[in-house]
């Protein structure tokens, strides 16, 4: 097996080998997957990717739509009685010039496209969001586009950099943007993490790892800051509205909608009216002190 490279916005995700056991082993190859005849097809983008189910697993085939639509990978996800393969086998085809001496394994779309479907199992939920971590605790914006999203997680930033400066202005001390759009949340032994993800986003510089998650505030535009309660229902609703659960599979789907009913039962969620403004971080309780 070749050597594999690293997108540029994985780095912050890598950790070091034997630091942990692997949930999922990805084996990549290069070149065709081998044929397994015609699949159920779930889903299909047309252009981009689709999924199918054959005797077994899942296939998930990403095109290359710059390439004339040619097949650009494929993933082989086994499927069986624990909510994780122990391993996904990955194709890469070739582009024009070849691949060099690394395989770029888990380039986007491929990338997002695959962790969504392992995720997909009942085991974490793709929200748009922002999320940051500060000395320890998780706090999760989920907001549509054009929200404030990344408005936001900058003046978050701008108020940890004072911080660090010992500038008189408030600030915050140890604070990190996990990512400004797309975070995962998971329940980790009953306690629901968020972790940051390398898809999408503005900010040049998120962390990798996570946090136990204290805090979802759903952004809203506002004249001054301000916080409403909301019910379980309405919460669930709105969380899921604001995430990217498989509506093309039933049982998935139901999965989500399960674990989006934990999550807002263990961490019931708020409405959250911001200015984008040095205020939010007195309005968070964000100061340390």
């Amino acid at each position: 097996m070749p050597p594999v490279g690293h997108a540029r916005a994985h780095l912050p995700f890598l950790c070091e080998i034997g630091a942990r056991v692997a949930d999922v082993v990805i084996r990549a190859h290069r070149g065709p997957a081998p044929e397994r005849g015609e699949g159920e097809l779930l889903f299909s983008s047309a252009r981009l990717w689709r999924l199918t189910r054959g005797r077994g697993g899942r296939e998930l085939t990403v095109l290359a739509p710059h390439l004339g639509g040619e097949v650009h990978a494929q993933a082989w996800i086994p499927e069986g009685p624990e909510p994780v393969p122990p391993h996904v086998d990955l194709w890469l085809n070739p582009p024009p010039g070849g691949f060099g001496d690394r395989l770029p394994a888990l380039d986007y779309p491929l990338d997002e496209l695959l962790f969504g479907q392992l995720l997909a199992r009942g085991l974490g939920l793709i929200v748009h969001s922002t999320a940051v971590r500060v000395r320890g605790r998780g706090l999760l914006f989920p907001g549509t586009s054009g929200v404030g999203k990344s408005t936001l997680s900058q003046v978050l930033i701008d108020a940890s950099d004072r911080g660090k400066m010992q500038e008189e202005e408030s600030g915050i001390a140890g604070l990190e943007v996990l990512s400004d759009d797309r975070n995962v949340v998971r329940i980790i032994d009953g306690v629901p993490w968020v972790f940051g993800t390398p898809w999408h986003g503005d900010v040049d510089k998120v962390a990798g790892g996570g946090a136990p998650l204290e805090r979802i505030l759903f952004l809203e535009h506002a004249e001054k800051n301000r916080f409403r309660a909301i019910g379980g229902a309405e919460a669930a609703a709105t969380l899921m509205a604001r995430s990217f659960p498989p509506y093309w599979d039933p049982e998935q789907l139901d999965q989500a909608a399960e674990l989006v009913e934990r999550i807002v039962e263990l961490c019931p969620p708020m409405r959250f009216g911001f200015v984008p403004d040095r205020g939010v971080v007195g309005a968070l309780g964000l100061e340390e002190g």
